[in-house]
C-alpha cells in the first residue's frame, strides 16, 4: 500500500492487485470541510478545481480529453473554428482545457450550473464564497493565462496551494483578484 502525501490521492490495492484511489485528509492548510483536497499537476487546475469541488477523485485527464473531443467536434458541425479545443499538451500531459468542457461535465452529473453576472463579477464571486456557496472560479494571473478553482462551505480550493483556505478578506482579495468566469453549481 502506498500514499501521497499533502492532501494528494492515496493509492491501495485490493486483493484483485487493482488500485482504488481515495482521498487523505489535508495534511497542510488547517481545516478541510470534506478531508479532500487534490494538488494541481502540470496545467491541469481545471480538473483539480471540480474534482475539489466535488469532494472525491470524479474526472480525470481522460475524462476531460474525451470531453474535449466531443465539443471540439459539436463547435466545427456548426461551422465554428477555434483552438480554444485543440489538444495542449505540457511535458506530454494534456491539460489548458476550455471552462466549457467542465460545464458540460458538470450537467452530465445532473448539476446546475449558473454563470454570475459579468458586471461585478469579482465582487459577487467574492460574496457568494463568503455565503458558502459552490463556485468554479477562473482567475487571470496576469501573465495571459487563467486558473481554475473552486470553492465551497466558505472555503478556497487553490489545487497550486497546500490545501483549503478560509474565504477571509485577506484570502479573497490574494486569491480572487480578477474574476474572469464564475459559475454558481447547485443540484437540479
Amino acid at each position: 500500500m502506498s500514499t501521497a502525501s499533502r492532501g494528494r490521492l492515496s493509492e491501495s490495492v485490493d486483493g484483485n492487485g487493482a488500485a482504488s484511489q481515495g482521498p487523505l485528509p489535508c495534511e497542510v492548510g488547517g481545516y478541510n470541510p470534506d478531508g479532500y483536497f487534490q494538488r494541481q499537476r502540470y496545467r491541469q487546475c481545471l480538473m483539480h478545481a471540480l474534482n475539489n469541488l466535488l469532494g472525491r477523485n470524479v474526472f480525470s485527464p481522460r475524462d476531460l480529453e474525451r470531453q474535449r473531443e466531443r465539443v471540439k467536434y459539436r463547435v466545427e458541425l456548426h461551422g465554428y473554428i477555434s483552438d480554444d479545443y485543440d489538444k495542449k499538451l505540457y511535458k506530454k500531459n494534456p491539460g489548458s482545457w476550455c471552462v466549457t468542457i467542465a460545464i458540460d461535465l458538470l450537467q452530465k452529473l445532473k448539476l446546475e450550473v449558473r454563470a454570475l453576472p459579468k458586471k461585478k463579477r469579482t465582487t459577487a464571486a467574492r460574496k457568494a464564497v463568503r455565503e458558502g456557496k459552490k463556485l468554479l472560479i477562473l482567475v487571470d494571473t496576469g501573465i495571459d493565462i487563467l486558473h481554475a478553482i473552486s470553492a465551497k462551505h466558505g472555503y478556497i480550493y487553490d489545487s497550486a496551494k497546500k490545501g483549503p483556505m478560509k474565504a477571509d478578506r485577506k484570502n479573497l482579495r490574494s486569491l480572487l483578484p480578477l474574476v474572469t468566469h464564475a459559475y454558481v453549481i447547485d443540484l437540479k
